[in-house]
């Protein structure tokens, strides 16, 4: 039986010995696991004796650009179709660069000019092949003209109005030390200055300021919260891809950003918005020539005339009768009075205007609907701005 002591005594030595045989790691354990002892208990502690002051709104300032790092090809469905009537309805790719520019942008990393354009849906082309998109193609044109390695960039994003590019010149292009800036706005500032009477509403998609509520902030997450930020984080592009084809097959619901005034009648204050308008191109001017980047204003085309066409009579002539009770013709006038202050207070401050109103026919060969650009518009808009700034590209 000795044999048998022994091996217990050797076996409780084993169990007894690794304390002994390792004093630093014992110290190290018994130190960690009092202090998350220690501070899981300060934790329960505070959280029970602290007065929580919780944030109930919270507010911050709306970026509207497109999301950076974005691809998709996507197509127009039929309801988009209905009041155009020379545009091609096939698939268009919608490539963002890592700031959020529409693709092409980035030629090289050391450009000798960089040029950048702000605007709304008319300066974005959003259905214009991307190579066609004027902000490209005029930089490509002047490449060619100059030799000089050109980078221009496409900032537009659609019901953009120029409060909105004022937030992106500060925040986006200023940083890029842009040589020219040049900033396209018209229909989108009478809109949003017709409908909501101010560039600081509360209208949801087009507000410049965000306000979140404590109903909105999500202190509980739910699984269904949880799987939404997987879902963001792993698959974004084949989520995005469902929701274009659910697009496509018309799943997705039209959201009327002005639904609560549609059915008023709308009285056009027209010295409000020339002002407003006015005050915000000064503005660009302004911090674009103290930052040492040339300013160029652009008019914008449209197939708004003192004659309409049919086309425009049936749509936009019908649609603002019947919804705001708003007149064609005064319409017209007040969308030409914003073509004119940006060819006013381009002459006051001596800044260069490309008035693409009156160099562009207004004629569905070129504007598929009332102001957006088809391909061939697009190519000829970029013709017109590259030859207009090839003397301040030109070294």
């Amino acid at each position: 039986m000795g044999w048998i002591k022994k091996q217990k005594d050797v076996s409780d030595s084993d169990e007894s010995s690794w304390f002994k045989r390792n004093p630093k790691k014992t110290i190290f354990f018994v130190i960690f696991i009092g202090s998350l002892l220690l501070i899981f208990s300060a934790e329960i502690f505070f959280k029970y004796t602290t007065v929580q002051f919780k944030p109930v709104i919270q507010r911050y300032i709306r970026l509207r650009e497109h999301p950076p790092g974005t691809y998709k090809v996507i197509r127009p469905d039929d309801r988009y179709m209905q009041p155009v009537d020379s545009l091609i309805q096939k698939e268009y790719r919608i490539r963002t660069d890592k700031e959020g520019f529409l693709e092409p942008s980035k030629k090289y990393e050391n450009a000798d000019k960089t040029i950048v354009f702000l605007g709304g849906s008319t300066t974005e082309c959003f259905w214009v092949d991307e190579h066609n998109r004027f902000p490209y193609l005029s930089g490509v044109l002047l490449e060619q003209m100059t030799g000089l390695r050109i980078n221009s960039y496409n900032s537009g994003v659609g019901g953009n109005d120029s409060f909105h590019s004022l937030d992106i010149l500060l925040n986006k292009i200023i940083p890029l030390r842009s040589d020219v800036v040049v900033m396209m706005h018209n229909i989108n500032d009478l809109t949003i200055l017709l409908y909501e009477k101010s560039y600081w509403n509360n209208n949801l998609h087009r507000s410049p300021i965000v306000t979140v509520t404590a109903d909105n902030i999500v202190e509980n997450p739910t699984v269904v919260d949880v799987m939404r930020t997987l879902k963001n984080f792993f698959i974004p592009n084949l989520y995005q891809k469902f929701i274009d084809l659910k697009v496509r097959f018309g799943a997705k619901k039209f959201v009327d950003e002005f639904a609560h005034v549609r059915g008023q009648k709308l009285v056009i204050d027209r010295i409000m918005i020339k002002k407003e308008f006015e005050m915000n191109l000064q503005t660009f001017i302004s911090i674009c020539k103290i930052r040492g980047i040339t300013p160029v204003l652009m008019t914008q085309q449209s197939r708004l005339t003192q004659s309409p066409d049919l086309f425009i009579s049936k749509t936009l002539a019908a649609s603002l009768k019947k919804d705001f009770d708003i007149e064609y013709k005064e319409y017209q006038e007040v969308y030409e009075l914003l073509n004119q202050s940006i060819r006013e207070v381009g002459i006051k401050n001596g800044v260069m205007v490309i008035d693409l109103d009156k160099e562009i026919p207004h004629t569905k060969e070129f504007i598929y609907d009332t102001f957006h650009f088809n391909d061939n518009g697009s190519k000829l808009a970029a013709e017109i701005i590259s030859k207009k700034l090839l003397p301040i590209v030109r070294p």
